[in-house]
């Protein structure tokens, strides 16, 4: 397992999508708390699904990109932040494992669904529609050594049902 047990750990999520990605990453991040509880957790996000991160209130900071210009800065800034661990929640989009090796995070965790793989030093297979997609993201946190509890994901399966 890592341990984030020295100084306060910074984390960096990586959620970019839509309303329905944002919302199933909840779950993820109600685990990572629970699970590193003096984390500091900072969520990188796009305009559109930033409001279900600020309503749900469950990490430290949120990061908005909205444009080419925004991002270079953001980047910027991000290359400039020490993250202990980075989890990229975006299984196909090559921009979210550019920003995520660019982030310099020791530990980069990612899906291993693409020429994305190169970026990342723990991958984790992505099944799709397969499988509810709280449990994709949630299998992030197991890549590291950890397991989440089972009702992380099941929560979101409740309220959907």
């Amino acid at each position: 397992a890592v341990a984030l047990e020295t100084r306060t750990p910074r984390v960096l999520v990586i959620r970019p999508g839509g309303l329905g990605d944002a919302f199933m990453s909840l779950a993820f991040l109600r685990a990572l708390k629970r699970l590193f509880p003096g984390a500091r957790v900072i969520v990188l996000c796009v305009r559109k699904n930033a409001a279900v991160f600020q309503l749900a209130n469950i990490q430290d900071e949120l990061i908005v990109l909205d444009d080419p210009a925004q991002l270079r800065h953001s980047v910027r800034s991000l290359t400039r932040t020490h993250f202990d661990i980075l989890f990229d929640l975006e299984p196909f989009r090559r921009t979210s494992s550019i920003v995520a090796w660019l982030s310099g995070a020791a530990i980069r965790v990612g899906f291993d669904t693409n020429s994305r793989r190169h970026l990342y030093t723990n991958l984790v297979s992505y099944s799709g529609d397969s499988r509810f997609e709280a449990d994709n993201m949630l299998s992030q946190l197991r890549a590291i050594g950890v397991t989440p509890a089972a009702v992380d994901a099941g929560d979101l399966k409740c309220g959907l049902a």
